[in-house]
């Protein structure tokens, strides 16, 4: 069992120190002297943290425009066809029905729920932004 917890842990440590070996930054080349401000400045551009903080800010813009939609007017329609036979011993009889429907819907009054729902996502926003500012 120990043999085997071993082996486990060479295989993954192996596979771990290969794995690592893609990310080196390409800007650099063998030999390059970089000062301490160009040493931060690539941290900052490849960060993993800033990138998701910059999509956070993105997602949070997003939902303002999804909340603000409640205030377009919506538009729909629909098509339908129904075929209806009957047949007895005294006849048959067939009917076709064609349907067409549109509609049209509009938010007239919603008592703030849908100001404060935008309100809400703009404070988010400003939240993201602060957190992203807190990472560069």
């Amino acid at each position: 069992m120990k043999k085997l917890i071993s082996k486990i842990i060479i295989i993954t440590v192996i596979l771990m120190l290969f794995c690592t070996r893609g990310y080196a930054i390409e800007e650099v080349k063998e030999g390059d002297t970089l000062s301490l401000q160009d040493c931060i400045d690539l941290a900052l551009e490849h960060s993993h943290d800033i990138k998701i903080q910059e999509e956070y800010v993105k997602m949070y813009a997003s939902r303002v425009g999804q909340s603000k939609s409640v205030y377009f007017p919506t538009l729909g329609g629909s098509v339908g066809y129904d075929y209806n036979g009957n047949e007895n011993r005294f006849g048959s009889t067939h009917s076709n029905t064609t349907s067409a429907r549109a509609s049209l819907n509009q938010l007239l009054y919603s008592f703030g729920k849908v100001f404060n729902q935008v309100k809400m996502q703009k404070f988010y926003k400003i939240s993201a932004e602060y957190d992203f500012d807190g990472y560069k």
